[in-house]
């Protein structure tokens, strides 16, 4: 490849990965809109959303491998590739990118696919089959949905919200993640924010779990 068209390629790769992630930024801080925040004193200092760095560093990598992976047609990449690469790469966990086949990939369809990657695994970490329950055509909705409902579990088994020993090692129990991630997601009492958290933590997975499929 000669040097104007790998300068062309990168300048390619930043663009999609600044619109892509705008609108992932968006859709967060769309979702943080709607919890109360509530902090424990001892550790007010402590930042419960601290996964969203973790996010945006596999994020941005998925998207470099995938822009990376898909040959340029004049001044851009290959569209129908970079769609096919998403849904095929998340394909290896479940079904939920055909539920967002309508979307370009400039269009949200990663999040679209990412969101409801991890919906499906919540339901089915819970014990529900995700196919009667997800509202398909809203990715959003269904992943506050069953962010409410894994919140609702965590109560069920610790009864204070305040027990992080607790509520850490049921979170990883659960949505099989790491321990020593959702000791991090427990700097804070407020359900809400924890059980965010812990799904942050499943899409996080969800996107390791598919990036060795795009390249």
């Amino acid at each position: 490849m000669s040097f104007s068209k790998a300068f062309l390629g990168n300048i390619m790769r930043r663009a999609i990965r600044l619109a892509l992630w705008f609108i992932t930024a968006t859709a967060l801080v769309m979702s943080a809109a709607c919890t109360t925040h509530r902090t424990v004193p001892k550790k007010a200092s402590a930042d419960p959303e601290w996964w969203l760095d973790a996010h945006k560093v596999v994020y941005d990598q998925f998207i470099d491998a995938t822009v990376k992976s898909c040959p340029p047609q004049g001044f851009l990449n290959n569209d129908k590739c970079l769609k096919a690469k998403v849904i095929e790469s998340f394909a290896m966990q479940n079904n939920a990118g055909s539920h967002c086949q309508t979307r370009d990939f400039s269009e949200g369809l990663l999040l679209c696919v990412e969101l409801l990657t991890a919906t499906e695994q919540a339901y089915r970490a819970l014990g529900v089959d995700p196919q009667s329950v997800a509202d398909w055509d809203d990715p959003y909705d269904s992943h506050a949905t069953v962010s409410q409902l894994v919140a609702t579990r965590l109560t069920s088994r610790c009864a204070d919200p305040a027990q992080g020993d607790c509520i850490a090692r049921e979170m990883a129990a659960l949505l099989a993640v790491k321990r020593v991630d959702t000791d991090r997601c427990v700097v804070t009492s407020d359900m809400k924010r924890q059980a965010s958290c812990a799904m942050g933590l499943v899409r996080i997975e969800a996107l390791k779990r598919a990036l060795p499929y795009v390249r």
